[in-house]
């Protein structure tokens, strides 16, 4: 008998070379829909308390400053979890300006019915600028992998 040992020790090589690559690929790419997952629930979900929380506690008779100390509040809801600035988002990257509060008088009668609030987030991948490093050196093009992820809300005013 021959021995074919030899023989095979590089065949197993090279079919681990062949598929490493795209076990690699699908695991980035799980990791990454799994990040784009978890931030976009986090975000729909504080837009939604944030709309609730102003629902819940806006007045007709609410002045000016009352109404913008309660969005500021509603805003740190949604960067913070907390109405107060505790000074770390809930997702790298999110800032007070990536909000957008709006009154809405729909029966046009001059007082506001609904809120609508709103966030436009831009989404930097997992592994941040490696990544794009890595397929401008694949294709020889720069590539741009980040993408805005948008959530809103509308409720009516309960008082």
């Amino acid at each position: 008998m021959k021995n074919t040992l030899g023989k095979q020790a590089g065949a197993s090589i090279l079919e681990f070379l062949i598929v490493i690559p795209i076990f690699l690929l699908l695991a980035f790419t799980a990791i990454e829909f799994g990040a784009v997952f978890t931030r976009l629930n986090t975000i729909t979900k504080s837009v939604q308390d944030a709309t609730r929380y102003l629902s819940a506690t806006h007045r007709v008779f609410d002045d000016a400053v009352e109404i913008t100390i309660k969005e500021g509040r509603a805003t740190n809801l949604i960067v913070y979890a907390s109405a107060i600035d505790t000074g770390q988002p809930v997702i790298p990257g999110l800032d007070t300006t990536d909000t957008s509060i709006t009154r809405i008088d729909q029966d046009g009668d001059g007082n506001d019915d609904h809120v609508s609030v709103s966030v436009n987030y831009l989404h930097q991948p997992v592994g941040g600028q490696t990544v794009s490093n890595l397929l401008q050196m694949i294709t020889g093009a720069q590539v741009n992998l980040s993408f805005p992820l948008r959530a809103s809300s509308v409720m009516r005013y309960t008082q």
